[in-house]
């Protein structure tokens, strides 16, 4: 729990206006449970409960949106590193699931491994980021 406060306090000090802290708290969560849901429905569930490409297409439609609204969050009113980096992590996989849902409409299948790569890549650059970060060797750029 006490993780967890600490983590509430480095973003707040990292966004200037309460509504700005709320809505990335909100939009990072939201996002965090959907790609782990996702990913593990694709990887291990997928074959037993299969989902039409065109809802899988809907669905990575609107989690493209919510990652665009805190892309402009992180990029434009925040500044933490560690929240923009994550930002690429989410477009990944939502351009994953986008791909995979246009693809399957037309049957085709691509395979998951450069995908893979690049979320570990931008993973580790993530976490690394925000220990930086979060441990002081790297404090958030002053406005």
């Amino acid at each position: 729990m006490l993780a967890f406060h600490e983590m509430l306090r480095h973003i707040r000090e990292g966004f200037p206006s309460r509504w700005n802290q709320v809505l990335t708290v909100a939009l990072l969560f939201v996002l965090d449970f959907s790609s782990f849901i996702g990913l593990i429905w694709w990887f291990l569930l997928r074959r037993d409960y299969p989902l039409v490409p065109e809802a899988l297409t809907v669905l990575a439609s609107i989690y493209l949106a919510c990652t665009v609204i805190l892309g402009i969050l992180a990029f434009f009113f925040g500044k933490l590193s560690s929240v923009r980096t994550a930002v690429l992590f989410y477009l990944s996989v939502g351009l994953f699931f986008y791909l995979s849902g246009t693809l399957g409409e037309s049957g085709k299948v691509f395979s998951p491994w450069p995908w893979i790569i690049l979320w570990i890549f931008t993973l580790a650059v993530t976490l690394t980021t925000f220990s930086r970060e979060y441990y002081g060797k790297e404090k958030p750029p002053e406005e």
